[in-house]
């Protein structure tokens, strides 16, 4: 009753005489007593209908003062231009709003609505299945994203006509940051609170006709909750008095109410100091777009993340979304390293990984991916990583967005950043690589630690550090293919002469036929202090073998044949040779042609020394 009592007093002090229903009166149109966020379920309490709920609601009579039309026409106004002569809130609809009834004024472009943008949403489908939609004829656009600065022309406008060339007006905006169904109060940010009472009584002079933004209201600090905020803008012939919830009977003017889009925003969370992560250091960072993303989801941050794993985003809220890129085949000096890319819609992708690991991004070669055109899926995106490239830890920043052209730092109005530490490898992690003398020989060891597509190896001599190394391996080592366990190698150069220094290089050789070489390492041949006959190799043969031997001075020397009836086969040397390591190879005949399949004797003299080792002959 008290509530009634109320409508008709507020009609004779507004109009002179009771007959509120029959007069034209502007209503706002928020939720009231109805769902007005459907993520949360939280149930709207705005003041906005005459016959729902227990608070007091919002009229203007309608005079001189108004917000639109939007575009705008030129005075005079075509009559009931920006205005809807209503009976209650919600165009009427009150105590109505769902199913699809809710916006009933501004929503629909009547010449009704002044916002000039962002592009509002609003609500539709039955009670307990409502969905947040854009308003019919609008694409949806953001406000800006959480607790940054909102400035009048740049995030946001309203059209203003005042009509009436004595008077000034005052407008007022409320935005509901916390998104809990009332306008009031302020919610935190980092920096300061955000008020929700953004825009306090300020003034339109008379007559004026434009863009709120002309009359430079201050910006101000959009709240921490990203989502759907409702807004109530309201033009009154009088101050309001703060605290203020968005309620009164005015005499003039207009309110209008509105569902807007506030952007989260999305952080990397690679290292900072080092790389540039935080908002303080102009980190990367993305406005959120729902269905815009890489990997599976996203979630916003009001700051950078930074973690020496690079997984802050994910350890400090407990949702994984750095989900969205997976690397292959990263080891230095690879062509063809692969990027596996997964992205919610088509875009570009533009990517960096800090190949010489020393804490930036911004070196030659290191932007991997320039405005990469990706599609909708999973994409493989071939990338070279260079030769020199660090072995160890490499962090790797990875942007998607659906323009490209993106620096590792700044913002992004759509899209997704992901950071990642990466295990930058070899094709062989080499532990040791060593030369030495025995024997008049060139005794040449090496071992891995890890092999990755490891085909195998080459080693190279040269007599002079600087001079052009020659391949002596007749074929290639055998490599691990890709291996974590330690793998030990060795290989002895008989071709070498005493008292000369060698130098060594050794080559390994990926299956994609990368080249990567080590040494060089040097070893000065010490004259044989003693005669050695080595065993053939290979052995058992066919159909030849190599018979090596070192010999402690110069001089005469016989190599010879037997079978095992003491019968001499052949005879394959017989002369002068100079101290140090030899070979000869014997391709198992005699003078009559080849020789039957067995054990043969081979006998080496030179000097005082003799020695006889068996070979196998297999045809």
């Amino acid at each position: 009753m008290k509530k009634y009592l109320f409508i008709a007093l507020t009609a004779i002090l507004a109009f002179g005489h009771v007959g509120w229903a029959q007069d034209p009166l502007d209503f706002g149109d928020a939720p009231e007593g109805v769902i007005a966020y459907p993520a949360t379920g939280i149930i709207g309490s705005f003041p906005t209908c005459i016959t729902t709920g227990p608070g007091s609601w919002i009229q203007h009579g309608l005079g001189w003062a108004l917000f639109g039309p939007y575009p705008p026409q030129p005075p005079p106004l075509p009559p009931g231009t920006g205005w809807d002569a209503e009976i209650d809130g919600n165009a009427g609809s009150c105590p109505v709003f769902n199913p699809n009834a809710y916006d009933m004024d501004e929503c629909y472009q009547d010449m009704d609505a002044g916002l000039m943008f962002p592009e509002p949403f609003t609500l539709q489908g039955a009670p307990g299945a409502e969905v947040v939609t854009v308003c019919p004829g609008w694409r949806g656009t953001s406000l800006g994203v959480v607790c940054r600065m909102a400035v009048w022309g740049t995030n946001i406008d309203i059209w203003i006509t005042n009509t009436r060339p004595d008077i000034g007006y005052y407008v007022n905006v409320l935005m509901d940051w916390d998104q809990n169904g009332v306008w009031g109060g302020a919610v935190p940010c980092p920096s300061a609170p955000s008020p929700e009472h953004v825009l306090v009584n300020w003034p339109v002079p008379a007559g004026y006709i434009g863009a709120l933004s002309a009359l430079q209201p201050p910006p101000f600090q959009i709240g921490a909750l990203g989502g759907h905020v409702w807004t109530r803008f309201s033009i009154t012939e009088v101050p309001v008095s703060p605290p203020w919830d968005g309620s009164g009977a005015f005499e003039d003017g207009e309110t209008e109410d509105y569902l807007l889009l506030v952007s989260e925003v999305d952080f990397g969370d690679a290292p900072d100091p080092s790389y540039p992560t935080l908002a303080s250091n102009n980190g990367a960072q993305h406005a959120i777009v729902p269905g815009f993303f890489m990997g599976v989801n996203v979630d916003g941050d009001l700051d950078g993340q930074p973690d020496a794993n690079a997984t802050g985003d994910d350890i400090l809220d407990g949702n994984d979304d750095e989900d969205g890129v997976v690397i292959q085949n990263l080891y230095a000096g690879n062509p063809a390293a692969t990027a596996q890319v997964t992205v919610s819609a088509p875009g570009f992708i533009d990517a960096w990984i800090d190949f010489n690991g020393n804490g930036s991004w911004a070196d030659a070669g290191e932007q991997i991916l320039i405005s990469q055109p990706v599609l909708a899926g999973l994409n493989n995106l071939p990338f070279a990583v260079p030769g020199s490239a660090a072995v160890g830890n490499g962090f790797a920043r990875f942007r998607f967005s659906a323009q490209g052209g993106l620096n590792f730092t700044g913002f992004a109005t759509d899209g997704e950043v992901e950071d990642y530490l990466l295990d930058i490898l070899v094709p062989v992690e080499l532990s040791s690589f060593t030369a030495h003398s025995l024997n008049g020989t060139a005794r040449l060891e090496w071992t891995t630690q890890s092999e990755t597509e490891n085909l195998g190896f080459h080693l190279y001599r040269a007599q002079a550090k600087d001079d052009p190394y020659q391949q002596i391996t007749p074929e290639l080592i055998a490599g691990a293919g890709t291996t974590q366990r330690a793998h030990h190698y060795a290989f002895a150069d008989l071709d070498v002469m005493p008292e000369i220094t060698y130098y060594y290089k050794l080559a390994d050789i990926s299956y994609s036929g990368i080249v990567r070489m080590h040494g060089p390492v040097p070893v000065h041949i010490a004259a044989p202090s003693q005669y050695r006959l080595g065993q053939n190799y290979p052995n058992p043969f066919n159909p030849a073998t190599t018979i090596p031997f070192t010999l402690a001075q110069s001089g005469q020397v016989t190599l010879t044949i037997f079978n095992l009836q003491g019968q001499c086969v052949c005879e394959l040397f017989s002369g002068t040779l100079d101290a140090g390591p030899h070979q000869i190879t014997w391709d198992g005949r005699d003078a009559q042609g080849v020789v039957p399949s067995g054990v043969y004797l081979y006998v080496l003299r030179a000097a005082d020394f003799y020695a006889v080792k068996k070979m196998n002959f297999v045809r």
